[in-house]
C-alpha cells in the first residue's frame, strides 16, 4: 500500500503509481515489470548482486555470484517479508481463477439454470450454516431462501471449491482484523474504513482496473418488501414460535429456532401424520401423538 491503505498486488501498484500520477524519475509510467523488480531487488537491503546472468542473459550459480555490501534503505525482516506475499499471490501457489474473475466476486451467487443471480455457494460454518440446526440452516440461510436465492454449499474441508469467496475474506482478515480494535467501536471503524478503501480507492482488475464505486449504479426497481408465504396446496399456514416450536391442537412440536417467525406450510399425508414444508422445500413430517418431527433427504447439502 501507500502506507496508509491495506496491501496491494503487483497490478494494483501500478495501477495507483499512475493514475496518481506519480511517474518514474524519467517521467514515464510504470510497468509491471519495473514494480517487481524493484521489489524484488536485494540491493535495497544492502545486498549488491553483481556477476548474476551471462551474455546469454541466463541466470548463473550462485556460487559465481559477488555481493557486494552497500547501504540499506529497508531492513532484512521488510524484505523478507516482501518476498513471502509475492510468493504466496505466484499463480503457482494460489491459482488466478481463485483471485479473478470476470465480475467482482465472481462465482458467488449465480442461477444454476440460466446464470443469473439465484444461487449462493457457501461454506460449512458460521454465518452461512449452523451445526446444531435442521439441515445445518442458520437464519442468515433462511433470509436468503426467503429473498429467493438458493443455496449451494461446498464439501466440507474444501475451501478451494470456493476460492474466490475465501480469498476475499483473507484479504478482509488482514487488513481489517489484524491487529483486532480495542473494542466494538474501533473494531467497527477498521470495518468502516476498509470498505472506505475497498470500494472507492483500490483498483480491482476484475473490474478493468477501476474502483467499484466507479461502476456501481443502484438499482432502478423499488424494493417492495417480500410478500406473505402462502401455501394453497397445504392443509394450513403455521407460523413458528420465537423458540422454534409448531403449535398444532394444543401440541408443541420441536421444530427449528433458525425458522422463528417464519411461515410453513403443514398438510396431513396420514392419521396425525403431517408434512412441513417452507417455501418449496418439504423438510420433514412430524407425528402429532409422538411430537418429534422426521426430516427428509436434506436439500441443501454439498452438489459439488
Amino acid at each position: 500500500g501507500d502506507g496508509a491503505k491495506g496491501q496491494m498486488g503487483v497490478k494494483n501498484i501500478v495501477s495507483y503509481l499512475n493514475r496518481n500520477r506519480i511517474f518514474t524519475r524519467d517521467g514515464g509510467r510504470w510497468g509491471i515489470g519495473q514494480v517487481h523488480r524493484i521489489l524484488t531487488r536485494r540491493t535495497y537491503m544492502g545486498e549488491h548482486e553483481f556477476n548474476k546472468r551471462s551474455k546469454s542473459k541466463a541466470l548463473k550459480p550462485v556460487s559465481e555470484i559477488v555481493v557486494v555490501p552497500v547501504p540499506p534503505i529497508i531492513d532484512r525482516e521488510t524484505f523478507d517479508t516482501m518476498q513471502k506475499l509475492l510468493k504466496a499471490r505466484h499463480p503457482a501457489v494460489t491459482p488466478s481463477a481463485v483471485v479473478s474473475g470476470p465480475t467482482l466476486l465472481t462465482g458467488l451467487i449465480h442461477c444454476a439454470k440460466c446464470g443469473g443471480a439465484m444461487t449462493i455457494r457457501t461454506g460449512n460454518g458460521v454465518p452461512f450454516a449452523s451445526a446444531n440446526a435442521l439441515f445445518n440452516l442458520s437464519r442468515l440461510s433462511v433470509w436468503w431462501l426467503r429473498l429467493g436465492i438458493e443455496i449451494e454449499r461446498i464439501r466440507p474441508g474444501h475451501p478451494q471449491q470456493n476460492g474466490r469467496h475465501e480469498r476475499m475474506h483473507l484479504t478482509l482478515k488482514k487488513e481489517a482484523t489484524r491487529p483486532p480494535g480495542m473494542n466494538s467501536l474501533q473494531q467497527q471503524a477498521k470495518f468502516d474504513d476498509f470498505k472506505q478503501e475497498f470500494n472507492t480507492e483500490r483498483p480491482h482488475e476484475a473490474l478493468a482496473m477501476k474502483c467499484p464505486a466507479e461502476v456501481y449504479t443502484p438499482s432502478t426497481r423499488p424494493c417492495q418488501g417480500l410478500p406473505d408465504l402462502k401455501y394453497p396446496f397445504h392443509d394450513r399456514d403455521i407460523l413458528v414460535t420465537a423458540c422454534g416450536r409448531i403449535c398444532l391442537h394444543r401440541k408443541k412440536i420441536n421444530f427449528s429456532t433458525v425458522f422463528a417467525g417464519q411461515t410453513v406450510g403443514i398438510k396431513e399425508v396420514d392419521d396425525g401424520i403431517w408434512l412441513v414444508s417452507f417455501m418449496q422445500y418439504d423438510l420433514g413430517y412430524f407425528d402429532l401423538e409422538q411430537k418429534t418431527l422426521q426430516p427428509l433427504d436434506n436439500p441443501f447439502g454439498p452438489r459439488l
